[in-house]
């Protein structure tokens, strides 16, 4: 809510503005909730919460610089460089790691810049771009509650079902595991910036 009466806001979906400030306060709550949660259930692994973190905060700082948004772009570059240092002793076998706080704030940070994004946007699909960039943790955290729900479970119970837990078991060591989602997160990130 303090981010929202701090000027970060969501105004519109797909080519729809928002009626109200009603409307653009929960959808921005709601936005910044999913992204802080998708970053903390994606740390499963040494260097997946980090490296998806900078794929997404390095896409940003691209798209910012191609809008013109000097503003969000200085705000990006300190997260990206310390992402970068970061994950040099985070990845596997790390030997530092973000813990709760760390990828909770992470997240935090990249629903914040992703508002922005999408509020800057020169498309009509405003928060395309950062649903792309940021597709892995989100399909995640959506595939996480729905799970949930469907066994009945509250959705702030921890599980081992993840998307990281599932390639695991499926024989994957943690290194392939990262290059795999690293991949699919270049992926998303070219799309976005394709997209705008």
């Amino acid at each position: 809510i303090l981010a929202w009466i701090g000027g970060i806001r969501i105004l519109g979906v797909a080519g729809h503005s928002f009626s109200g400030d009603v409307e653009s306060l929960l959808f921005t709550v709601l936005w910044i909730v999913t992204c802080t949660n998708a970053i903390n259930l994606i740390d499963g692994v040494d260097g997946l919460a980090a490296g998806v973190s900078l794929f997404a905060s390095i896409t940003m700082l691209i798209a910012a610089l191609l809008n013109h948004n000097f503003a969000m772009a200085l705000a990006v570059v300190p997260l990206a460089g310390s992402l970068l240092g970061f994950l040099r002793f985070n990845f596997t076998p790390a030997s530092i790691f973000l813990g709760d706080s760390g990828s909770l704030t992470l997240g935090f940070l990249l629903g914040c810049f992703g508002a922005v994004w999408a509020e800057k946007s020169a498309t009509l699909l405003g928060l395309t771009a950062p649903l792309m960039v940021l597709a892995v943790p989100l399909l995640d955290v959506g595939l996480a509650v729905v799970r949930r729900l469907v066994r009945g479970q509250p959705i702030f119970v921890a599980d081992d079902d993840h998307i990281h837990h599932k390639l695991l078991s499926r024989g994957l060591t943690p290194r392939h595991l990262l290059f795999v989602i690293y991949g699919i997160c270049a992926v998303g990130s070219a799309a976005s910036l394709l997209l705008m």
